[in-house]
């Protein structure tokens, strides 16, 4: 188990401390963020209070979260698909390079069989 790490911060003017595994920078980018997004709201929505803020910003920060683990699944997906197709052509090529073997066989066999046919006449 890694170590855990007691990290102070402030979110909407209030201090939490934070115990995390995650190294304080993170965390502490991840707090700025949250309360930029508070700031946000509260400026948009003067009539807000600080929870409602907070829950309207962690909503908006889910919504992100999804579309962006959508995108992540989708490029999964089609990444996925890259590398089926790859292996689709790799076998083609693989396949390609056999017969080109072979007609590269029956040609040397055929000039061979031209070459003794010249010898006799």
């Amino acid at each position: 188990m890694e170590e855990q790490n007691r990290i102070r911060i402030k979110l909407a003017g209030k201090e939490y401390v934070v115990i995390t595994e995650r190294d304080e920078g993170f965390v502490l980018r991840c707090a700025e963020h949250l309360n930029r997004g508070i700031e946000e709201i509260l400026l948009a929505n003067p009539a807000a209070g600080t929870v409602d803020a907070a829950l309207l910003c962690a909503m908006n920060f889910l919504e992100e979260m999804e579309l962006k683990r959508g995108a992540a699944e989708e490029l999964k997906r089609q990444l996925k698909t890259c590398f089926e197709e790859q292996a689709q052509w790799k076998a083609q090529e693989r396949e390609l390079e056999g017969a080109v073997k072979r007609l590269n066989e029956e040609l040397a066999e055929k000039n061979t069989q031209l070459a003794r046919r010249g010898g006799r006449n």
